[in-house]
């Protein structure tokens, strides 16, 4: 072929790829102004996409005024040392605490004990699968382990009757247990003779005599089911130790006078009504002692969530509507001043009873968040007696109850001071150099309702002419003293949540003269006796006969203490904590627990096109969004009428309805649009764009399909078909 002819057809072809070009290009760019319109991979590579927000960290912060003094479930006898243990260690029976009526029910056990007929052998057969937090089995034999060692700790008789390793004597470095007085009989001896392993998960408890309570008892701290494989067998947990239970919660450590930090069980068994371990992934009670800078924590969310609310925070708490905060009930805790017997006679005890401002306590100190309580077991425990003559505010009757003693009726003569005399005279006698009497109260600092009930004490004992200090000393040094240096004090204040729920449990610990908390040193030998018996009594109404004439001699005849107020439950969380479950029992309880965000917000609408002021013409707009929301997004839609019309639409991306633009008049146009999550609220965002359409056109006919391809290419055919003829003539 002649080398002309080739160039002439590489023209052609060069030709013919650049008309294409031209007419795919102009092709091409109607897509970009409308790539929606027929480009459907647009849609499915969409860079917008909903954001939802990140998974809710389950982390709660439980806010309260003490640290722990002992960790070891066999030794610890306060409330701040329990609540810590009882997330850690689990028992074998428990209180429903989401039941009102408080029922038993069993918890490492399978099933309720089969007792023997005279009431001294109980066989238990376990749960199976259950995990202690260093991966050991929860089996009988790890049952009686942790028995033996809380009868190690009792020491009787020198621990000879127990198998090794716990057949030798407590060391004297050693206290022995404080909760001795729970699980001893009256003459010394344990409560539990011995506990025996009839298989991989059953056992028997033999006990030395029958006990009324013992399944009660069961539920309570010292009952704690420890791992023999982690837990040192004849010494106690250390606040430096790391606790081991079966419990929801692994324990972290301990920041004295900080926090105290957990984290969720993953193998958690699960309770009798749920499986699996807690929603919570790390629990922390941070410590803060001072009760305002507690109720800022809370306000500012810093907290979570607190219990026994301080009743001048109520009102605070109830108009926040990000915090739940109602009345729960009446609780089983309650609060006293204990006397020591030994330094305040009959007369004074009674005088001093007498003297209190008891409504102002109620109504001032605790803001009518509490009730009078006027014997020593509360209402909801068994056998509570509320009929008796209890002491009441009565000025008269406290200077008559001094006047009329044999000991201090002269020492009243000698102070100038009759019926007769003033209410300035018996407070220029507490004032003076020689008061009536000069005692001492004690409270733990930090404790607003200790401090406050000392002050309006010392206040209301200056009309009987005596002298009062009030103390305070921090919670540990308080707990020593009732137990090593009682002597120090005269009064003290005290509060008591229930271990479990009997009437020995509110009397035996507290005034029974083997008790190693009977800081009062109260003793009385008819009292004693009822006390004792009462505890091996299984005849119910002989039981109530004894309890009821104990409290009657408590109460109206030796008054080893003045009874003050049981409480009304007001705990306060954030509305985004759910599952807690307030209780009269004061038992924190935290394996329910989860954070579920109450997506207080609307959902959140950026619009990435169109932007503000852009122009367009025909064409509708197409646009581009994105939502960010805690909750679902439920729906979706635009209007650019003012909500006249709404145009819902799915996924994030789209074309505004082209009808609807068509119809829109030109200039300024606002388009909005709205989501709805499923809470129910609604955010919107909205652009303003301008419809712009030039005039039309003359009206002609279309062109012919392909005309500028035929004409191109007839073009370059003449071209070629002369240059040809002219080379043939060549």
């Amino acid at each position: 072929m002649h080398k002309n002819v080739k160039a002439i057809i590489v023209l052609l072809l060069l030709g013919c790829t650049l008309a294409l070009s031209s007419i795919l290009g102009r092709e091409f760019c109607k897509y970009q102004e409308n790539p929606n319109k027929e480009l459907d991979f647009f849609n499915e590579e969409n860079p917008f996409l909903e954001v939802s927000a990140p998974p809710i960290e389950q982390s709660l912060v439980f806010g309260t005024y003490y640290g722990i003094t002992d960790l070891d479930p066999h030794y610890a006898y306060d409330t701040p040392s329990n609540k810590v243990i009882k997330q850690v260690v689990e028992h074998l029976y428990q209180f429903n605490i989401s039941d009102l009526d408080l029922p038993i029910i069993p918890w490492l056990a399978s099933d309720f004990p089969i007792i023997s007929p005279d009431g001294t052998e109980y066989t238990i057969t376990l749960r199976q699968g259950i995990k202690f937090h260093d991966g050991s089995d929860l089996n009988a034999a790890a049952v009686k382990w942790s028995f033996d060692r809380l009868c190690y700790f009792m020491n009787y008789s020198g621990n000879a009757d127990l198998p090794a390793p716990f057949n030798v004597p407590v060391p004297v470095t050693i206290p022995l247990t404080q909760l001795g007085i729970l699980y001893k009989q009256p003459d010394g001896k344990r409560v539990i003779n011995k506990t025996e392993v009839l298989s991989t998960y059953q056992f028997k408890i033999t006990l030395n005599a029958p006990k009324a309570s013992f399944l009660s008892l069961l539920t309570s701290s010292g009952s704690g089911i420890l791992s023999p494989e982690s837990t040192p067998p004849l010494d106690y947990y250390q606040l430096s130790d790391t606790l081991i239970g079966t419990g929801p919660f692994k324990y972290i450590g301990y920041i004295p006078l900080y926090e105290v930090s957990f984290e969720g069980f993953a193998d958690y068994w699960g309770t009798p009504d749920n499986t699996g371990p807690t929603q919570l992934e790390t629990l922390i009670y941070s410590i803060v002692p001072d009760p305002t800078t507690l109720r800022n924590g809370l306000l500012s969310g810093v907290i979570d969530l607190i219990d026994s609310v301080d009743p001048s925070f109520i009102p605070v708490f109830q108009a926040d509507p990000d915090i739940s905060c109602e009345e729960y009930g009446n609780t089983l805790t309650v609060a006293w001043i204990t006397f020591n017997y030994l330094h305040l006679d009959k007369a004074m005890r009674h005088a001093v009873s007498y003297s209190l401002n008891y409504s102002y306590i109620i109504d001032v100190v605790y803001d009518e968040v509490a009730l009078r309580w006027p014997t020593y077991i509360p209402q909801g425990i068994p056998y509570a007696n509320y009929s008796l003559d209890c002491a009441i505010f009565d000025r008269s009757v406290a200077r008559n109850k001094l006047l009329t003693d044999s000991v201090w009726g002269p020492l009243c003569t000698a102070a100038g001071l009759s019926a007769l005399s003033t209410d300035a005279e018996w407070i220029a006698v507490a004032n003076g150099g020689s008061p009536l009497a000069h005692y001492n109260y004690t409270w733990n600092i930090g404790n607003y309702f200790r401090e406050n009930i000392g002050l309006r004490l010392a206040f209301d004992l200056k009309y009987v002419g005596v002298k009062l200090d009030v103390n305070g000393v921090n919670w540990g040094e308080l707990l020593d003293m009732i137990i090593e240096d009682r002597e120090k004090m005269d009064m003290y204040a005290l509060g008591w949540a229930p271990d479990y729920l009997d009437p020995e449990n509110y009397i035996n610990p507290i005034w029974s003269n083997v008790s190693d908390i009977n800081g009062g040193n109260f003793y009385e030998p008819d009292v004693q006796v009822l006390m004792d018996d009462a505890l091996t009594e299984t005849d119910p109404a002989v039981r109530e006969n004894m309890y009821w004439m104990i409290q009657k001699l408590m109460v109206e005849e030796y008054m080893p203490g003045m009874t003050l107020i049981t409480g009304i439950n007001y705990d306060a969380w954030q509305t985004y904590v759910h599952g807690w479950v307030p209780n009269p029992m004061d038992r924190a309880w935290f394996y329910p627990v989860y954070i579920e965000s109450d997506d207080l917000t609307p959902p959140d609408i950026t619009i990435h096109s169109p932007v503000s002021d852009q122009e367009f013409g025909v064409d509708a707009p197409t646009f581009s969004i994105t939502i960010i929301d805690e909750s679902p997004i439920d729906s979706t839609w635009y209007t650019i009428d003012g909500g006249v019309t709404n145009y819902t639409f799915s996924g994030l991306i789209g074309t505004v309805n082209q009808t609807a633009w068509d119809s829109a008049s030109q200039g300024n146009i606002l388009i909005t649009f709205s989501a709805e999550d499923d809470t129910g609220k609604i955010g919107t965002s909205s652009v303003t764009v301008i419809k712009s359409i030039p005039s039309e056109p003359p009206i002609s006919e279309p062109p012919i399909p392909g005309y500028d391809v035929i004409l191109i290419f007839g073009v370059i055919s003449l071209v070629a078909i002369i240059l040809m003829k002219k080379i043939k003539s060549k």
